[in-house]
C-alpha cells in the first residue's frame, strides 16, 4: 500500500532543490542540482538556454527600459498600486516584452503561436494553489504582477481581467 507524500520544489537562482516528506513532515529524500549562471554584461544574468533564448533570471535588468515606459503610464502606476510593489524588471511581463522587442527567435515564435510565455505559466501556478496544491506559491505571482495583493478589494469581474491588464501595461500583444 502506498503512503501519501509531500513534494516540495524550489527552482532557485543557483540550484533546483526537491524535498520529499512523509505525512508527519519527516524528510524522506532530498536532492539538489546546481544551476550555472552567466553574466554577459553589467546587469545581465542568464542561465542555460531554452530552445529559443537564454533564461533571463530575476536579477537581470535588461527589461528596465520596458519598466521605465510602464512607469510613465496610468496602467503602470495602477499595476504598482494594486500589487503594492514597485515596477521592476524582475517581473515576467516586462521581460517578455523586452524579448519580443529584441529577440527575433522569441518574436517569431509568438507570431507563429508557438510560445505562451512565463506569465501564463505562473498564472497556472495560481490556479493550482487555489485548487489546494500549496499556499507558498502565491508569493511568486504577487511579485510577478499576476495577482493583486491579498488585502486588495476587487470585484470578481475586475480580477478576471487582471492578467490581461498587466500584460497590456507591459506592451504585450493580446
Amino acid at each position: 500500500m502506498s503512503r501519501p507524500l509531500l513534494l516540495g520544489l524550489d527552482d532557485g537562482t543557483t540550484a533546483v532543490k526537491a524535498a520529499l516528506f512523509d505525512v508527519d513532515l519527516h524528510p524522506v529524500a532530498v536532492a539538489r542540482r546546481r544551476v550555472a549562471s552567466a553574466h554577459p554584461g553589467p546587469g545581465l544574468v542568464e542561465q542555460d538556454p531554452l530552445p529559443l533564448t537564454p533564461i533571463h533570471v530575476w536579477q537581470d535588468k535588461r527589461a528596465q527600459t520596458v519598466v521605465d515606459r510602464m512607469a510613465g503610464t496610468e496602467a503602470g502606476r495602477e499595476v504598482a498600486a494594486r500589487t503594492g510593489l514597485p515596477l521592476d524588471p524582475y517581473c515576467s511581463a516586462p521581460k517578455l516584452a523586452w524579448l519580443l522587442e529584441h529577440d527575433d527567435a522569441v518574436s517569431g515564435a509568438v507570431a507563429r503561436g508557438a510560445l505562451e510565455g512565463i506569465a501564463w505559466r505562473v498564472a497556472d501556478i495560481v490556479e493550482a494553489v487555489r485548487a489546494g496544491v500549496g499556499v507558498d506559491a502565491l508569493r511568486v505571482p504577487v511579485a510577478d504582477r499576476i495577482e493583486p495583493r491579498r488585502d486588495a478589494r476587487w470585484r470578481s469581474d475586475e480580477h478576471a481581467g487582471w492578467r490581461a491588464f498587466v500584460e497590456a501595461a507591459a506592451g504585450l500583444p493580446a
